[in-house]
């Protein structure tokens, strides 16, 4: 079993809380124009605008409560488990998913080291079932977990598809 946790935890904060704003700004957009154009269209009061973000935060707390702050993750031959700040734990056998590593670009600059992140994909379907970030995280430890899923671990352009032994 190896176990994961934050190594860098400025960097891991400011991308949890950039996550988190965004979405709960996203939310409350949602919330504030379906009050408006179902209910009050001159609704225009403070008390109005804070309860749009609060709906927004508890309705992305609900929705991705397995996601926001991940603080852990557990791998082993049995079980990929995700850990988070709010206590919640999710655990994905590996019987019926899989760990696939995935590297993106923020920017569309040419740069050497990418951004990391897995998906737990469903085994029979193929369907991906979530996104996990690795900002915080080693990437050394995303090489040795993506080599312990019999990929090739590279946390680079070079290699686009992972090469999958």
């Amino acid at each position: 079993m190896m176990i994961v946790t934050i190594q860098n935890k400025p960097k891991w904060l400011f991308s949890q809380l950039g996550q988190l704003v965004i979405a709960v700004g996203l939310l409350s957009l949602v919330f504030n124009y379906a009050y408006r154009y179902t209910v009050d269209r001159h609704i225009n009061t403070p008390t109005f605008y804070v309860a749009t973000i609060v709906l927004g935060l508890i309705a992305f707390l609900i929705i991705r409560k397995d996601y926001v702050f991940v603080n852990r993750y557990a791998f082993s031959d049995a079980e990929i488990s995700v850990s988070t700040l709010l206590g919640v734990k999710k655990t994905y056998p590996t019987a019926q998913y899989e760990f696939v590593p995935s590297l993106h670009k923020a920017m569309n600059l040419p740069e050497k080291k990418a951004s990391l992140s897995f998906y737990v994909r469903d085994t029979q379907t193929q369907r991906n079932i979530r996104n996990y970030s690795w900002t915080g995280f080693s990437p050394d430890d995303f090489q040795k977990v993506s080599q312990m899923y019999g990929y090739r671990g590279e946390t680079d352009f070079k290699q686009k598809d992972f090469g999958k032994r």
